[in-house]
């Protein structure tokens, strides 16, 4: 069938397309030359089958009998026409001679025999009496008793049906949009080979779902989960200075790195806990107890100064 082109369709009820459904229509690029262009997207529903053997329970139940019912009833008085034969003379017949006697004399003259036979002289009509016979048939439905019953069953089983939107390119990104109020369209989600992002208000990037990790953004600072490792990034530009702090959170460890940089100049610190093992980059306080349950190492020709006593946790003054 030849397709027909409409500058505009409306569907008032329900519409059913069986085949798949093109939309749009979009320059090919790498897929073509520069001035050849194709739908945009298409849309259809693929649904796998396979033969599914099986038994079936099938309860006790009236099943249908139609059966041939024969239609009794007097038949019409009326009559047919019947050959009509009658007994008559057809000839003469064999000669019989004549009979003599003893002396010579005719006794009995010679004569030819009549001959007789049924002769058709035309029809005659014979009435008959009306029968009762089978003047017609009928279906009728004399339903039987079914007792339970396993019944073996093979027929299709059907998989989950599939909704396929194909683009035509392979860098075609998926936009969902909403009205602004003043009516322009807003993108609230975007969906692409890459990942999936959802902007923020101004429409920029805030969040972006990627095979390999979670990202969101948010002015300086952004934040990246992976199957690995979830990182924390906040850059700020303080003048000509540049301070960055990220933190690092891996299953084995946590790091912490501070990095500030001025006039050509980079200073780093750099703090980690792991498992088995604890470094730390800058000043350590300890606001509570300190309590040490292996060997407190000093580094090799460092003086180990203290503050100046002034009481005993006894609370006990010094002599």
């Amino acid at each position: 069938m030849k397709a027909d082109s409409f500058y505009s369709l409306q569907v008032h009820e329900h519409a059913t397309i069986v085949g798949a459904a093109f939309f749009g229509s979009v320059s090919t690029g790498p897929l073509g030359s520069a001035n050849s262009t194709t739908h945009g997207m298409s849309l259809e529903i693929t649904q796998g089958t396979e033969t599914i053997l099986s038994t079936l329970f099938v309860p006790a139940h009236y099943a249908d009998n139609w059966v041939t019912v024969e239609e009794w009833g007097w038949s019409p008085p009326g009559g047919y026409e019947a050959p009509n034969y009658q007994w008559q003379y057809v000839g003469p017949g064999a000669w019989v001679p004549p009979v003599f006697d003893e002396n010579g004399n005719v006794i009995q003259e010679g004569y030819y025999e009549s001959l007789y036979d049924w002769v058709y002289v035309g029809t005659i009509w014979v009435p008959t009496d009306p029968q009762w016979v089978v003047t017609g048939t009928h279906q009728e439905n004399q339903p039987v008793w079914v007792q339970d019953s396993y019944q073996p069953y093979e027929g299709p089983g059907y998989g989950a049906p599939i909704i396929h939107q194909k683009a035509t390119r392979s860098d075609a990104n998926w936009a969902w949009e909403v009205p602004t109020q003043g009516g322009t369209p807003k993108t609230i989600m975007r969906l692409w080979d890459g990942g999936l992002s959802l902007p923020r208000l101004d429409g920029s990037t805030g969040m972006s779902l990627t095979p390999s990790a979670l990202i969101y953004s948010l002015g300086s600072t952004s934040t990246q989960v992976g199957a690995d490792v979830t990182t924390y990034l906040t850059q700020v530009t303080n003048g000509t200075a540049i301070e960055e702090s990220k933190a690092e959170v891996r299953p084995e460890l946590v790091r912490l790195t501070r990095t500030e940089t001025s006039e050509g100049n980079t200073s780093i610190g750099m703090t980690q806990i792991a498992a088995k093992s604890a470094s730390f980059g800058g000043v350590v306080t300890v606001e509570g107890n300190l309590k040490v349950q292996g060997v407190l190492r000093v580094a090799a020709g460092g003086d180990l100064s203290m503050g100046e006593f002034t009481t005993s946790p006894a609370g006990i003054d010094p002599p």
